[in-house]
């Protein structure tokens, strides 16, 4: 082995010794900003201002946001349920999400020039589902074990209300086979 240098108590240091202790020695990449996220959920005599207000985010960020176009015409429209997904660094706000209805959301991210909304699309995917039962004792019992939900069923007992008396005309050993979809939206059911 070659000798580079003498450590401290006169023994020599070599190349590979330096070159183990090397990858420590590199500066350490800057750390990631570490943000806090909450949820303002929108209820009866609320406003964006208030919760703004009970969460020490930053009021004047919210007025810069208001005057967005996109931003705007959400405000406007508040009503309990809203739901606001919020990050912010120490009240200092970051972003803001909000689903819109099923397939578009309010999205607000801060850039250097200030705030920029968008209006993003949620796509959705539209599965076919196919069902079937033997009615034993009732269409509610035989439509579960067949995997159908309770909204699913009750939905065919609604469309069949005028024409099927679900009481009595419903004998045992009657089946049924129903095709439905299913909506879902990044990997869940919706």
């Amino acid at each position: 082995m070659e000798s580079v240098a003498q450590g401290s108590d006169s023994d020599p240091v070599t190349i590979e010794e330096i070159a183990s202790i090397a990858p420590a020695m590199r500066p350490l990449p800057d750390p990631v900003p570490r943000f806090s996220n909450l949820t303002l959920k929108i209820s009866s005599g609320d406003t964006l201002d208030k919760l703004f207000r009970q969460h020490k985010l930053d009021l004047g960020h919210l007025a810069q946001i208001a005057r967005l176009d996109e931003a705007k015409a959400t405000f406007r429209r508040l009503k309990p349920g809203d739901v606001f997904e919020v990050t912010h660094d120490d009240g200092q706000l970051v972003s803001m999400y909000s689903a819109l209805n099923l397939t578009s959301a309010l999205s607000i991210e801060r850039d250097e020039d200030g705030f920029e909304a968008s209006i993003v699309e949620r796509p959705i995917e539209k599965r076919k589902r196919i069902a079937h039962g033997v009615i034993e004792s009732s269409l509610f019992l035989a439509g579960a074990e067949a995997g159908l939900s309770d909204k699913v069923i009750m939905n065919i007992a609604g469309i069949f209300a005028w024409d099927v008396d679900f009481v009595l005309d419903i004998r045992q050993g009657d089946s049924f086979c129903v095709q439905y979809e299913v909506i879902w939206q990044e990997d869940r059911v919706v």
